[in-house]
This record gives C-alpha cells, sequence and structure tokens, in this order.
C-alpha cells in the first residue's frame, strides 16, 4: 500500500500552482480582477488542500476489493467536487456581501454557469484521482525494481558465501589431505569418492547461481554432499541422518539456505566434540508453513551463536523474500542444538513476491 508523504503530495500539488500560473496569464479579460480574485483563486487554494487528505483517502481505498475500490474513487470524485465548489461558492458570495465587488452585470447564475461548474469540479477531481493512479503504479515500480535489487544481491551474497565456503583454505586443505590420507592407506575408492563429491558440490553450486528458489530434494542434497565429504574427514566420528517427506521433496527453498546451519553444526558441534556426533536435517508441514530442522551435538556457546555472519545472512535473505513469513531460531535440546527454519509453502507453480 503506498503511503502519502510529503514527496507524493508536492507531486499533486506542484500542477494546481502551475495551472493557476497559466490560468492567471491567460485570464478572460471578460471577468473582472475582483471576480478573479474573490472566485478561482480561492479554488485553487481549495484544491491544493484537498489535496492531502484526498490522497489518504485514496490510498485507503487500497485496501478494497477492486470493483468496490472503483465505486469508491468515482463516488470520492464527486464528493470532492461538491465540497469544492460549495465552499467555494460560498466564499464568493461572503466576498461579494462584505465587499460588493461583484459588478451589477454578473448574476450570480450566470457565473455559475449552473451544472457545467459542479461538472468541471467532478471531472476535475477524477483527475486529480487518475494522477494519484499514476504515483501509485510509479511508487509500485519503485519499490518492486528496489526489492528485484536487494534479492539479486542476496542471492549473489548467498552464492559468494558458499562458494567460499567450499574453497577456503583450510576446509581445501583438510579435503586434500584427507584424500591423500586414504590414497596411502590404500583406500583409493573411498578418496575417489570424496574427490567426486567435492566435484560434485562445486559444480551444483555453479549450477544454481541464478536461482533464487530450488526444490527442497536439491537444496538436501547439496548439503548431504556437504556433509558426506565431512563425514569422510572424522571418519567414524559423525553420523549423518535426513529425514525429508516425500511430499515436502517438491516444495521449494531459498537456494543454500541450509547450507550455513549445517555448516554452523560442523564447525560449532562437530568439530568441537571429541566421541561421536550427529548431524540431522528434518522437515515437515504445519498448517502453511514448512518447517526445517538441522539438529548437530554439541551445545550453544555464550552469546547463542545467533549473531554469526551465516546465520545474519540466512535470517536477511529470509526477511527480504518472505517478510514476516519465515523465520530462524536457535534451540538447546538435550545432546545438541537445533536451528529450526519456518518458511511459507511455495510449490513449483509459484512465485515469490516480496
Amino acid at each position: 500500500m503506498i503511503r502519502p508523504n510529503i514527496k507524493s503530495s508536492i507531486q499533486v500539488i506542484v500542477p494546481w500552482l502551475l495551472f493557476f500560473v497559466i490560468d492567471l496569464l491567460k485570464k478572460p479579460q471578460s471577468i473582472t480582477d475582483n471576480i478573479f480574485l474573490w472566485y478561482y483563486l480561492p479554488g485553487y487554494i481549495l484544491w491544493i488542500l484537498f489535496t492531502i487528505p484526498s490522497y489518504r483517502l485514496f490510498s485507503w481505498s487500497e485496501r478494497l476489493k477492486l470493483h468496490h475500490r472503483i465505486l469508491f474513487l468515482f463516488l470520492l470524485g464527486i464528493g470532492i467536487g461538491v465540497v469544492k465548489l460549495g465552499i467555494n461558492r460560498a466564499l464568493y458570495i461572503g466576498a461579494g456581501v462584505l465587499l460588493a465587488g461583484i459588478p451589477a452585470t454578473f448574476s450570480f447564475q450566470q457565473l455559475m454557469g449552473g451544472s457545467f461548474f459542479l461538472m468541471e469540479a467532478t471531472i476535475i477531481s477524477w483527475v486529480m484521482i487518475i494522477v494519484f493512479y499514476v504515483i501509485e503504479i510509479t511508487k509500485k515500480y519503485q519499490h518492486k525494481s528496489l526489492e528485484a535489487t536487494k534479492l539479486e544481491s542476496a542471492l549473489t551474497q548467498a552464492n559468494i558465501q558458499a562458494l567460499k565456503m567450499q574453497i577456503r583454505p583450510h576446509f581445501l586443505f583438510n579435503t586434500h589431505n584427507a584424500i591423500a590420507t586414504l590414497m596411502r592407506s590404500g583406500k583409493n575408492d573411498e578418496a575417489l569418492e570424496m574427490l567426486l563429491k567435492l566435484s560434485d558440490l562445486l559444480r551444483m553450486s555453479l549450477n544454481n547461481f541464478e536461482n533464487q528458489l530450488v526444490d527442497l530434494e536439491e537444496e538436501v542434497d547439496f548439503a548431504k554432499k556437504y556433509l558426506e565429504i565431512e563425514r569422510i574427514r572424522f571418519e567414524d566420528r559423525l553420523d549423518l541422518e535426513i529425514r525429508i517427506k516425500e511430499e515436502d521433496k517438491h516444495l521449494k527453498v531459498p537456494v543454500f539456505i541450509l547450507q550455513p546451519l549445517v555448516e554452523n553444526g560442523i564447525v560449532h558441534g562437530v568439530d568441537k566434540i571429541l566421541g561421536q556426533s550427529l548431524i540431522k536435517i528434518t522437515s515437515e508441514q504445519q498448517d502453511d508453513s514448512l518447517i526445517l530442522k538441522v539438529f548437530n551435538s554439541g551445545t550453544m556457546n555464550a552469546n547463542g551463536r545467533s549473531c554469526g555472519i551465516g546465520l545474519s545472512n540466512v535470517r536477511d535473505r529470509l526477511e527480504t523474500l518472505f517478510k514476516e513469513n519465515a523465520s530462524l531460531t536457535l534451540e538447546e535440546v538435550e545432546n545438541g542444538v537445533i536451528a529450526a527454519l519456518t518458511l511459507p509453502n511455495v510449490n513449483g507453480k509459484e512465485e515469490v513476491t516480496p
């Protein structure tokens, strides 16, 4: 919904000032200065004063259904015209009575022109409403352009973050070291598997570079490949459990949205535990929401692990994509921590409109 502000009000007030200057320059010779002063000048002032409340009523009407809004704006135009003309008439008559400035050759009936002036005021009111509509369309277009830019920026940051995770020196060093260890131990099959998974991980990142949403199944598969590489590195210390319901697999989720969560579980959980650890990913639907949970063994640190760059990035992307309809929460439970993503249900045929 558009909201009246100083800039928008000036946009609709300026034309009245321009019309006044034009009318002043080409004022008909048959109309005296007093008539122009006490009839036309108050008319322009009234239009300027009516602009802001009229704009607020127009803005309020956006919450109505289309056919109700059309009827409301039609009647609003008539109402504004009647009120403006009535006040203008009262000012004119009052000025004429007090100052006796209206020439005898001009009767009130002749000056008002009967229903002509009422129709003129109503048409001008409708034109003003059309100007409001143009402003509304312009603001919506600007808003959508800004949101599109924010989405593109968020996607770029997510891709960069994922690529940084994959190619940062200690990750690649650990992966290559694990591959070399496997080869020295004669475990060539395991070493080859680790290389293939690393290759798939990098390929999937590049393939999804322009996507905003992907199937949950694809997003989980990406996280799974990362975790399987880490599981080879941790040997028997890391267990992986994925429970994604069949009916959830083709729901759309933001690309790379799970990546920061599983990495967070590895860095702050598994990496700090000497014994057996578990990473568990589950999905469920509640009402119109999809809930994804990532459990990792370990405990929260002093600040709740909620202020890291990765988690902040996730929250920013959820806000940009879904506003208040999505959230990320962290909860410490027995033997571990659960990061829960709540997302609106989006199937393959729907689009996200921020």
